[in-house]
């Protein structure tokens, strides 16, 4: 069985574009990134502070990063929808 990827869909508070963020995922080996996606621009890194400043977005704004994210292979997918990680 494979690993639960944990993401966090949060909205941009200034464009209001989608982006899922991998709260079990780091980017760096610092590990002071987490690993994101978003549609346009898809992988890249993001500040952990991202989960505290941007507003979580509902289900029916994230659906389709979602099942994009599902498109490219991702499977056993855990939504987490909460600001506590």
């Amino acid at each position: 069985m494979k690993n639960e990827i944990k993401i966090t869909f949060v909205k941009s508070p200034e464009e209001g574009e989608i982006c899922a963020v991998f709260v079990n995922e780091f980017w760096d080996r610092s590990k002071t990134k987490l690993t994101s996606y978003m549609h346009i621009g898809q992988h890249a890194g993001c500040s952990p502070d991202i989960l505290k400043n941007w507003p979580l977005a509902t289900e029916q704004e994230y659906r389709s990063l979602l099942e994009e994210l599902n498109t490219i292979g991702y499977e056993n997918i855990k939504i987490i929808q909460s600001r506590i990680h």
